[in-house]
């Protein structure tokens, strides 16, 4: 049930829900784009000192990646 998640699992789902929503606008030109910003953020989520997955993050200044 929704109100047994810790309250780190909660700040997680809200992260993505950022996350997510900003791919999706500012891709909304191409499906391709947005789909790859999508597994970005997922991949950079999943991120451990063992397995980094920081391959496909932007390198902008102006990044959330950073």
């Amino acid at each position: 049930m929704f109100y047994d998640r810790l309250p780190e699992d909660l700040n997680i789902i809200d992260e993505l829900n950022v996350y997510y929503g900003l791919a999706i606008r500012r891709n909304l030109q191409s499906a391709e784009e947005m789909k790859k910003a999508i597994r970005t953020t997922f991949l950079h989520k999943i991120f451990t000192g063992k397995n980094p997955q920081h391959r496909n993050c932007p390198s902008r200044a102006d990044s959330w990646y950073l």
